[in-house]
């Protein structure tokens, strides 16, 4: 019995020793797989054909697009600076410029899509206006109207980032949103403001 007793043990530790090795075995193989991935990956990052297309430059958007949009915002510039200017509102006239910005949007586009987003554009343009305007009209404190604005440039981001207005992005619809800040207008300039700048807006 004792005999049995001893080869029955070690037919256990027979077997133990054997799995341990296959474990061990699929370990190292696992490992070396890894690690001849990585130096595949490295060997293909710094192979002379990677660097040739990471310092490829990318062909230049057509100089055509930005200057008929450049043309096409300095005479909205000047047709709604000169109405607003001789108009009884000549005191919002930089509503109006803020407006006539709006034309340097969705500049790589084609023709039909340029006018929808042109008139986003537009519509988000005399909301940031309005609702700044608004802000300060209702006597918001300083920092309130700054933490406002914060979360508006959030907002812009994504709309920006989510449709295809392009260059120049959100900071446009910022410069809008912060020429109001700071302000203590009645209610009669909150339209003013917002009619100008959406008129204007729309002759882009």
């Amino acid at each position: 019995m004792a005999q049995v007793s001893i080869w029955l043990v070690m037919e256990k530790d027979d077997s133990f020793s054997k799995r341990s090795s296959s474990v061990s075995s699929s370990a190292n193989s696992f490992q070396s797989r890894r690690d001849s991935g990585r130096w595949r990956t490295v060997r293909n990052l710094i192979h002379p054909q990677q660097f040739k297309e990471s310092a490829r430059l990318a062909p230049p958007p057509s100089l055509r697009n930005d200057l008929l949009a450049g043309l096409q915002t300095a005479f909205t510039a000047v047709l709604a600076l000169t109405l607003v200017y001789l108009s009884p509102w000549s005191d919002m006239v930089g509503f109006a410029g803020l407006g006539a910005l709006v034309a340097l949007f969705a500049r790589h586009t084609s023709h039909w899509q340029r006018h929808w987003l042109l008139l986003l554009a537009a519509a988000i343009q005399t909301s940031m206006v309005f609702m700044m305007s608004t802000a300060a009209y209702l006597g918001w404190a300083e920092w309130a109207q700054l933490a406002l604005l914060s979360l508006l440039c959030g907002l812009l981001l994504l709309i920006c980032s989510s449709t295809e207005l392009g260059l120049p992005g959100p900071l446009i619809f910022i410069f809008g949103a912060g020429a109001c800040v700071g302000s203590n207008p009645d209610w009669q300039q909150v339209e003013g403001r917002t009619l100008i700048t959406g008129a204007a807006a729309m002759l882009g």
